[in-house]
């Protein structure tokens, strides 16, 4: 221990003596650890995180009803959550949740409701901030207890609310309490305003019986029982649920997992997205690690000398890279200290990218830092250090005695290391690596920003949410045409179109084929993704019509079936011919293609060039509002004009297109971002490390230069000399990193619209872009070594 002491102050001083590695190395390493810590902690907030506010969260077990082998979420049925409560034995308590929307009638805003059973809170442990919560005595009642959030919100944190009646979809809840300010309901991720008794799901699906199932359930096991007791009775009681029911509980079965993170439905979406990023932020700790190695390879050449003195001293090659590991261990603390600052930053940027509203819904994700991410952070400054310092230590710790006491480091001569040299060429290779996949990336978010299909500026977006005020379809219809009247008179508005499914979310398909070539199987049949419009949506979004005509009042008209389909789909039906005037069955309906647009679907890995089609059907809600000016400026007019309609009727969403195109590909702009930054530190830590190597290998050279330039040769001729070798190792790494590129680019391929995962534009580029930085960094050295002046050099000893 004495002499790793002497080794700690030996290295803090020689750390000191040299700010600018020191400053390079700790930033490098910085950069590396913080970016990894960021994952590290979004992936731990997604899969790891307790529900906030519960009491013993590890003994908390959730369970969803499984079909097959596939796991779905909020399908077990109310009568068989009964049946499970009752029969069950393993958990002191079995509650039932599931989360829905509904209308807060007075003030036209959509609400995030969680339904629960009347133990619901008991189970979770939870105690209310003020008030009561709900229980068994009120289960069939229209009581609610509102969020803390909620309550500040709405009711500016009045405690005299409590009593009082909160109108949701035209139904009168008398407001029993409100819940404690840290907590925010059993699933994690999910916004809540409002707890509702199960009872009431009637307000959102009138037939709540077993052939309705929407329930998740949760349950806190008993002491001394465990998840895998759990999960053998209540699979016991999942099979006689079976033959007792065998039309709705047919193949079904029960998957019980620990209630902290999210829901195991979106597991596959974010493990995904995780990979993603890990293997990103790895790429770039990575190249760091590689980066650092090769500077302290370089750092210890220069101290040959000193080394070969002490081992000619009696110093023993353990004593050695025992001192040149402390000194990198050293270096790598002061790296992941310098890192935290960059990981919280870094987690927070990455929580913005998958915090933002979909279909009228704002997802949030906490994420915190705790002593497990402090001791990862830790961890991984300690193997970092390890990697980038032990192969250099033992490298060191083995010169020719002799030889090393009698150079000189001018007049060394130059020795290659092939190393070194493969450390560049690694370096290379990660560089190559990240820089496709953040060229990719940025194709594909430029793809859906600036899709060529559609004009997506000065449009504003609605959601209309009818339903949620009980409002049959009747009724629904004669609302959106008194909307649509109304924002027509107004000066600011050029037209507006009422369609079923926001633009670029097209999750449906139908079957569409000629008259009388159906095929005879349903499962044949060719399946073409559509959307229902109104007159007006072509002009709004600024689709071209290339032939016949766009929709008019008369396509409504009885007995009139008319769609509009893209060239895509002409083309496969009738090429080489007009389609406008033709007739296609869609369904088991005849329609007249009454117009063709220039309209490409993007697509995760395509092209675009899919089949798509338009039909005419109003009474859908999604509303689109082309303006005269920015959206953001004119959107409080707009919804004030609509809630002059009917304020009973819930605004869902409301806000810019534009900033709805990027809320729903929010994960695409968030591997973006994240591929560019370790893209452009990953190249800029390769600039750097091509520099120094050719700045060593020029000061390792500068007596041989001197003697050549004596001789006669000329400067192109030493920067030939300088150059061949790193050009060689340049062109070497960038193959390596082309082949490993290709086969890591697949974990991108669901984040890729309108580009290839092995595009050769994008390849191209990053090729270039490799071979430029690769000239950059090495022309300063060599022009350098091209301008020694042979008598300076000559007389160096």
């Amino acid at each position: 221990m004495s002499s790793i002491v002497l080794d700690l102050r030996h290295a803090f001083r020689t750390t000191v003596k040299r700010p600018v590695f020191t400053t390079t190395a700790v930033l490098t390493l910085a950069l590396g650890i913080g970016a990894s810590m960021s994952v590290y902690t979004l992936a731990r907030g997604l899969h790891f995180r307790a529900p906030d506010g519960v009491v013993d969260a590890d003994r908390l077990v959730g369970i969803s009803q499984q079909k097959g082998a596939k796991t779905i979420s909020e399908v077990i049925s109310y009568p068989d959550y009964l049946y499970y409560r009752d029969h069950q034995t393993v958990f002191s308590g079995l509650a039932s949740h599931f989360w829905y929307v509904l209308a807060d009638t007075k003030r036209s805003d959509q609400l995030n409701a969680f339904f629960v059973s009347s133990n619901y809170f008991s189970v979770l442990g939870v105690k209310p901030r003020t008030g009561r919560f709900f229980g068994p005595e009120s289960e069939k009642d229209a009581v609610v207890t509102l969020s803390y959030s909620f309550w500040q919100r709405r009711f500016d944190a009045n405690p005299n609310c409590i009593g009082q009646t909160l109108i949701l979809g035209g139904v009168p809840f008398t407001i029993t309490g409100v819940a404690a300010p840290n907590f925010t309901g059993a699933l994690v991720g999910w916004p809540v305003d409002v707890f509702v008794p199960t009872m009431m799901a009637r307000l959102a699906f009138p037939d709540f019986s077993r052939d309705t199932a929407h329930l998740n359930l949760l349950g806190r096991l008993r002491p001394g029982r465990t998840v895998a007791d759990a999960r053998a009775e209540i699979s016991v009681l999942a099979r006689q649920l079976e033959q007792a029911f065998p039309e709705t509980n047919h193949d079904s079965g029960v998957i019980l997992y620990s209630l902290q993170g999210i829901n195991p439905e979106m597991w596959k979406e974010f493990n995904r997205l995780i990979l993603l990023l890990t293997a990103a932020v790895g790429c770039l700790l990575l190249a760091a690690c590689v980066n650092l190695a090769g500077l302290v390879m370089a750092r210890n050449t220069s101290r040959e000398k000193e080394i070969s003195t002490r081992l000619a001293f009696g110093a023993g090659r353990t004593q050695i890279i025992q001192h040149l590991v402390v000194e990198s261990l050293l270096l790598s603390l002061f790296g992941g200290a310098a890192s935290l600052p960059v990981a919280f930053a870094g987690s927070k940027v990455l929580v913005s990218y998958l915090s933002v509203e979909i279909e009228g819904i704002r997802h949030s994700y906490p994420v915190d830092f705790d002593w497990s991410a402090f001791l990862v952070s830790f961890f991984l400054a300690v193997c970092t250090g390890l990697v980038f310092g032990v192969v250099p230590a033992v490298r060191a710790s083995r010169p020719d005695l002799v030889s090393a006491l009698k150079r000189q480091s001018a007049a060394s001569g130059f020795r290659r290391s092939w190393l070194r040299t493969g450390l560049l060429a690694a370096q290379i290779a990660l560089s190559v690596v990240a820089v496709v996949g953040a060229g990719l990336a940025t194709r594909s978010v430029g793809t859906i920003r600036w899709n060529p299909s559609f004009r997506p500026e000065r449009v504003a977006f609605f959601r209309l949410n009818a339903r949620l005020s009980g409002y049959d379809a009747a009724r629904t219809t004669r609302y959106l045409k008194l909307v649509q009247q109304r924002l027509s008179s107004l000066s600011q508005v050029e037209s507006l179109a009422f369609v079923r499914w926001e633009p670029a979310l097209w999750p449906q398909t139908t079957a569409v084929s000629l008259p009388g070539q159906a095929p005879s199987r349903p499962e044949d049949s060719f399946q073409v993704r559509f959307n229902l419009v109104t007159p007006g949506f072509f002009e709004t979004l600024g689709i071209p019509i290339v032939q016949g005509r766009g929709f008019e009042e008369r396509d409504f008209d009885a007995g009139r079936h008319s769609v509009v389909i893209n060239q895509a789909l002409a083309e496969r039906m009738w090429p080489q011919q007009d389609a406008v005037g033709k007739i296609l069955v869609v369904g088991s309906k005849p329609y007249e293609v009454v117009g063709i647009a220039r309209y490409q679907d993007i697509q995760p890995g395509g092209d675009g060039h899919r089949p798509f089609l338009f039909r005419a059907e109003f009474g859908y809600s999604r509303l689109l509002v082309r303006l005269r000016g920015e959206p953001e400026r004119l959107l409080p007019s707009l919804v004030s004009e609509i809630v002059g309609v009917d304020p009973n009727v819930a605004i869902a969403e409301q806000l810019p297109l534009s900033r709805m195109l990027q809320n729903q590909y929010a994960p695409v702009t968030l591997a973006m971002v994240v591929l560019s930054f370790a893209g452009g530190m990953t190249l800029l830590l390769t600039a750097i490390g091509l520099y120094g190597a050719l700045a060593v290998a020029v000061g390792q050279r500068t007596r041989e230069i001197g003697i050549r330039m004596a001789l006669g040769a000329r400067p192109i001729s030493i920067l030939s000399l300088i150059l061949r070798e790193w050009v060689a190792v340049t062109i070497f790494g960038i193959a390596a990193g082309v082949c490993a590129a290709r086969i890591l680019t697949d974990l991108l391929s669901a984040y890729l619209y309108g580009v290839q995962r092995n595009d050769p534009l994008t390849f191209a580029a990053a090729m270039l872009l490799l071979v430029c930085v690769a000239i950059g960094a090495c022309s300063l050295p060599a022009s350098r070594a091209a301008q020694i002046d042979p008598i300076v050099a000559l007389r160096q000893e």
